[in-house]
């Protein structure tokens, strides 16, 4: 992955960047309404409010509940 502040690079995507909100400026927090691994529904399914992710550009993994990981 690439991050670019201040700009975009129309050469590293294909269009269209869907731009959704922050929640929690101070970690780039974001809601999530679902997950889905290999095409099943894993995580953020189980109500309307779906849950928070937090984005980082130095992490190389996916984390989550163990409940869910675990499945």
């Amino acid at each position: 992955g690439e991050v670019v502040f201040g700009g975009v690079d129309e050469t590293r995507f294909v269009s269209p960047i869907n731009w959704i909100p922050v929640t929690q400026k101070g970690y780039w927090q974001i809601r999530l309404d679902v997950v889905k691994v290999q095409g099943a529904l894993r995580f953020c399914y189980r109500g309307p409010q779906g849950c928070q992710a937090v984005l980082d550009t130095g992490t190389s993994l996916i984390g989550g509940p163990a409940r869910d990981i675990l499945l």
